[in-house]
């Protein structure tokens, strides 16, 4: 006897809808620097995965052929742009940056295209204040983690307006090239480890919640009861 066909089809289908999407940043760098653990020439990866979550400040600004978006955690309330960033040598989670009063925002990202030319993307998380719960390969800790850098290829068309960093980068799947600026880590008391960037790629999956395992284990029991109630009872009426 085959398990209970609409159970098998809820799980699929709820496994489907309850998968959010997350969008995964994957830096390929090389060293610059002998800091933090880090070597000049050393090969580096990290990856940054963006908070599907993230409902905070946002800025939309289009005029001509520029487009400049802007995401912004302004205030202990919001939700955290960046859910974690793993990678070479990094050990730790990613807490929230706090920000000094009358102060920038804690954690900042802004993507521009200039008349279809020119891309550029600027990450800051933190402002020196706390430690933001990431170590180095020495062990000392992250105060601060920034990129700015352009890359290509240019973004072809201009993108409605999407407040949500995840939606809006799952447009833009796939491998770029990155030239000028960099990336780096830095420590008040050490210093700063800085990277160049040799490229980077965007990804995006869907990702179930964690609620959603529970969920999907306990259809599949109840299902596996139901099936078994139907077995044992066709075998009693043999």
């Amino acid at each position: 006897m085959k398990p209970p066909r609409l159970i098998v089809a809820f799980v699929l289908i709820f496994f489907a809808v309850a998968a959010r999407g997350q969008v995964v940043f994957t830096f390929n760098l090389t060293s610059v620097s002998d800091n933090l653990g880090y070597t000049n020439g050393q090969s580096a990866s990290f990856s940054f995965v963006l908070n599907s979550e993230y409902s905070g400040s946002f800025q939309d600004t289009a005029y001509a052929d520029t487009m400049s978006r802007i995401w912004a955690e302004s205030s202990p309330s919001d939700p955290q742009i960046w859910s974690s960033i793993t990678g070479t040598g990094l050990s730790g989670s990613l807490i929230r940056a706090e920000a000094p009063a009358n102060h920038a925002p804690s954690v900042s990202m802004k993507v521009w295209t200039s008349n279809f030319t020119t891309n550029n993307l600027n990450i800051i998380i933190g402002q020196v204040v706390n430690d933001l719960g990431l170590r180095t390969p020495d062990g000392g800790s992250v105060y601060q983690v920034g990129a700015a850098f352009g890359f290509s290829p240019v973004l072809s068309y201009e993108p409605p307006i999407i407040e949500d960093p995840t939606s809006f980068f799952a447009n833009f799947e796939g491998t770029k090239t990155a030239w000028g600026g960099g990336l780096y880590f830095y420590n008040p008391s050490t210093g700063m480890a800085n990277f160049s960037i040799n490229d980077f790629t965007i990804s995006y999956s869907n990702v179930p919640e964690p609620p959603t395992y529970a969920a999907i284990l306990g259809f599949v029991s109840m299902g596996f009861v139901m099936f078994r109630r139907r077995f044992v009872g066709s075998r009693r009426s043999v």
